[in-house]
């Protein structure tokens, strides 16, 4: 459900994937979990192209409204914005990644996209998504920016840590 494959054009939409996931889950009995609204990679280019910040809020909110809207009262949770924050040790404050998203609407589109997600769906909990941010210095930029996103108001109601292992 990624932005890049679901939503290949502006006014393109692929459904086949993830209503083939959804329905699975179903058939099966297994709890279907969204990955992932926003985020810096495989998001198609003509999200930002030619985007001032109130073009790319707009263009956010309808990818939002329509892909958690399709599946409202379906979903076991959605990974609202993936891997805000950059690597890197020794980087004081949130060290968010300089993307798209952070370039052109501001450090708020965090905010903006849990907003708009907990408009498409009142009901669905709505995490933060990230790697390595259990231990370090990805940790503490992690803990100054969801204590940021919780006074602003963003309607989180958990955080995921990714793990990426591998076997010998």
């Amino acid at each position: 459900m990624k932005p890049g494959p679901v939503h290949p054009q502006e006014r393109s939409w692929n459904w086949t994937q993830a209503d083939g996931l959804v329905q699975f889950g179903r058939d099966s009995g297994i709890n279907v979990f969204g990955h992932c609204l926003v985020w810096h990679a495989q998001t198609n280019p003509w999200f930002f192209e030619n985007a001032c910040r109130d073009v790319l809020l707009g263009r956010l909110r309808h990818h939002i409204h329509t892909l958690v809207g399709r599946y409202q009262g379906r979903m076991s949770g959605w990974d609202v914005v993936n891997e805000a924050i950059n690597d890197g040790e020794g980087v004081a404050g949130e060290n968010l990644r300089q993307s798209s998203w952070l370039k052109i609407v501001g450090a708020d589109y965090l905010t903006q996209a849990f907003r708009f997600a907990r408009e498409a769906d009142p009901e669905v909990p709505l995490l933060y998504n990230d790697y390595s941010i259990e231990s370090g210095a990805k940790h503490q930029s992690s803990l100054l920016l969801l204590r940021r996103l919780l006074d602003d108001g963003a309607p989180i109601t958990g955080v995921g840590i990714q793990g990426h292992w591998s076997l010998p």
